[in-house]
């Protein structure tokens, strides 16, 4: 079949070598062939960096902690706080230890609230609600359980969301 590595080198050096000849071609000095690859070299980085700062970003947010609310909820806070990005939809999933985060005992259940009010989704593993005796009658007002939180972690992350583990 070849080495790979050739062929990778290979297909770099081949567009290099069009620009080159196809610069000296039109006649154009050396000076000439620098200052244009520096300028479109800049528009390039220009335009790359504008698109950047317009890509819209989904979030999901995993949490399993015992003792740790109040870092999850502020976690959630400062990304909603951010305006350097374009934000899709946040999602914060808890299982284990976590699920009472979304539940009526939470310490942080205003919060959580307020952040579902501001469009965070709120996901509880229905594992670990069966495992611990909870019903949706438990969970805050906006939490939706998912079979798995596992599961609903592969989901998220396969439809594209960044996965942010807070404590």
């Amino acid at each position: 079949m070849g080495d790979p590595n050739r062929r990778r080198v290979l297909a770099a050096a081949v567009p290099a070598l069009v620009a080159a000849l196809a610069g000296c071609s039109a006649g154009g000095g050396a000076d000439e062939t620098a200052t244009n690859e520096t300028t479109a070299t800049s528009e390039t980085t220009d335009e790359t960096t504008e698109n950047a700062n317009q890509i819209t970003m989904s979030t999901v947010f995993h949490y399993s902690s015992e003792n740790a609310q109040a870092h999850a909820v502020a976690n959630v806070t400062n990304l909603l706080e951010d305006d350097t990005i374009d934000l899709g939809t946040v999602t914060l999933v808890a299982n284990g230890a976590g699920l009472a985060l979304l539940t009526t005992d939470s310490n942080e259940a205003a919060a959580v609230e307020r952040l579902a009010d501001d469009g965070v989704r709120f996901r509880a593993c229905q594992n670990t609600m069966d495992a611990n005796g909870y019903t949706t009658a438990d969970l805050l007002p906006g939490v939706e359980p998912v079979p798995s939180g596992v599961g609903e972690l592969s989901k998220r992350q396969a439809a594209g969301d960044a996965y942010i583990k807070t404590p």
